[in-house]
């Protein structure tokens, strides 16, 4: 999932790790509410949490 948003928004996958805004070139019309609402609520997870979902990414690969 994370590795699917970092490719939708065409940034590195430790950018979400980041509090630096979001830069997306696409226009607002095309963006998917949900995707913005996962990158939101992966921010806000604990460092725990986000440690164990990035775990799990390598695990299962990109797809």
């Amino acid at each position: 999932m994370l590795c699917k948003l970092a490719d939708f928004y065409g940034v590195p996958v430790d950018y979400f790790f980041q509090d630096y805004p979001l830069v997306n070139r696409r226009p607002l019309s095309q963006r998917n509410i949900a995707e913005r609402k996962l990158l939101s609520g992966f921010r806000k997870l604990n460092s725990d949490k986000k440690n164990l979902a990035v775990r799990v990414l390598k695990v299962f690969g990109r797809d």
